[in-house]
């Protein structure tokens, strides 16, 4: 998004070459990697956007020391702690702005304003049931990834304020599984996002 040819350079040298550098962050895949299983279903769908796995699962098997991401089906492999997050971007060239562990209205307030800003990107550890077309959770508990590509607004389409109020309908559209504006569940209000949304970081070009 922010700098395409460094990205478009970055996937021809990992389809050509199978590894790449983007500033001092290196994406130097292992071989089970490099040969995915899994990738299509009984229908021969894609899984997932090959372009996806390309890079992104390259650079999570690029941090792994014990196992290798070699399928979608890999959860244990596919496993990316905050502080991986923060390592990959710094190395990237971005800087750590911030981090919001606690969900209140504040601090989402507060997270809104970071997105409302070109600067910078908010990167969100969220349960994946609160995203369209997903099942929500049994058991809720952080499972997956997400970027904000807008700030979270209300039903009329305006930014949130302070004012919000637990159970007013809230939108937001995130970039997930190759959507660049993905939304979240219709009809979810504020305090259900809280529930599902665990973590936000922050990072400043």
């Amino acid at each position: 998004m922010d700098y395409p040819d460094v990205y478009k350079q970055a996937v021809a040298e990992l389809w050509k070459d199978g590894k790449t550098m983007v500033n001092d962050l290196e994406i130097d895949p292992s071989a089970r990697a490099k040969n995915p299983k899994d990738l299509f279903n009984k229908k021969d769908e894609m899984r997932i956007s090959a372009i996806d796995w390309l890079t992104l699962a390259s650079l999570r098997d690029s941090t792994n020391n014990i196992m290798s991401y070699s399928s979608p089906f890999d959860q244990a492999a596919g496993i990316t702690l905050p502080e991986d997050i923060i390592d990959w971007f710094k190395k990237a060239g971005y800087r750590h702005v911030d981090t919001f562990v606690l969900d209140s209205s504040t601090n989402i307030i507060k997270i809104n304003g970071y997105q409302n800003n070109s600067n910078y990107h908010v990167i969100s550890l969220v349960n994946s049931g609160f995203i369209s077309g997903q099942n929500l959770p049994t058991v809720n508990l952080p499972n997956h990834w997400v970027m904000w590509t807008d700030e979270i607004r209300n039903r009329d389409g305006s930014p949130i304020k302070s004012d919000i109020k637990p159970f007013d309908t809230i939108n937001l559209k995130l970039f997930t599984w190759g959507g660049i504006a993905r939304p979240i569940k219709s009809n979810l209000s504020f305090a259900e996002f809280q529930k599902y949304h665990f973590q936000a970081i922050m990072v400043g070009k």
